[in-house]
């Protein structure tokens, strides 16, 4: 359901039941935060293959039986500050809408920025509706005006910033950078020019075009009768993988033909995957149970479209 309840009910219903083993799951973050400590704490183990907050896998607040082949949030904000940094950025400032979500990609972006010897200038928190922009583009301009600016936010608070931003001219020279919560048509056809040249984070999907991915959707289809929805599905596809290869490195068959797996067995050897050739990508597993092979690239709008950067 996508929800701390959700999670909460489907976590008891599994853990009351001694014959499941471990869980692919869950499909959201929010409900994660909750059914990965029910889990944890029963001794199953679950391997979710599109949760992406970055408090998941954070030493503070991870459920010791959770990993993820899905990418940390965090990592795309981390990859924009890199890349602002080489294109010479030294000053910055951050705008977040107060979702778990842009707090987190605002912070990782400071802290990497600021360890490139970039200096952050202001870090403000605008209302979600996009009621209060014109006073945090007023914030922002009497802060400094920075190199770039970060949006980390969703829509409407996107669009209506980006519109104050551009009717702004101290901030001209302003380079804008964002995540993958606005990178699709949609926000990019309806701020029209005010999005030329603007900067988004989106996974790296590259791993669609390769010749074992064709071969899932073709089997997928044939099984099903319809394309995977999203490419999530080669994500739930290698995590269901992940499961199966643990329980066929720990798993002991007994006289009459019975299996037994280890609960912490099992769970050490999950955490211990190493060089797993998956359909995202080459899989392995930290401490942490991060164990995504999926990296960012860097989008721009040129003449209107989402392109690469050159």
């Amino acid at each position: 359901m996508c929800s701390f309840e959700g999670g909460e009910a489907a976590a008891n219903a599994i853990v009351a039941d001694p014959t499941i083993l471990a869980v692919v799951g869950t499909a959201c973050s929010t409900a994660a935060a909750v059914a990965a400590p029910i889990i944890s704490d029963a001794g199953y183990s679950m391997v979710s293959p599109s949760n992406t907050a970055s408090f998941l896998t954070d030493p503070d607040t991870h459920a010791a039986g959770y990993l993820r082949v899905s990418w940390n949030d965090r990592d795309q904000a981390v990859a924009m500050a890199g890349f602002v940094t080489d294109e010479g950025a030294v000053t910055s400032a951050v705008v977040v809408d107060g979702a778990a979500f842009a707090v987190a990609l605002g912070e990782a972006f400071v802290e990497t920025f600021e360890g490139l010897s970039g200096n952050n200038l202001a870090f403000e928190v605008a209302e979600p509706d996009g009621s209060d922009v014109a006073a945090v583009v007023a914030a922002i301009v009497a802060a400094g005006v920075p190199d770039v600016l970060y949006l980390p936010v969703f829509e409407p608070l996107g669009s209506a910033l980006v519109a104050e931003v551009r009717a702004t001219p101290a901030l001209d020279g302003t380079q804008l950078a964002t995540s993958d919560a606005l990178a699709f048509p949609e926000f990019v056809d309806g701020l029209g020019a005010d999005a030329e040249g603007m900067l988004f984070t989106v996974p790296d999907s590259s791993f669609t075009d390769s010749p074992g991915y064709a071969a899932f959707v073709a089997a997928y289809i044939d099984e099903f009768g319809e394309f995977p929805l999203t490419p999530f599905s080669a994500f739930a596809f290698d995590a269901a993988n992940v499961i199966l290869g643990g329980i066929e490195g720990v798993g002991v068959v007994d006289g009459d033909g019975t299996l037994h797996v280890g609960r912490q067995a099992l769970r050490d050897a999950l955490f211990a995957t190493a060089g797993f050739a998956g359909l995202t990508g080459t899989i392995a597993c930290d401490p942490l149970g991060e164990c995504g092979a999926t990296g960012f690239v860097i989008l721009t709008v040129d003449g209107g479209e989402l392109v690469p950067v050159p």
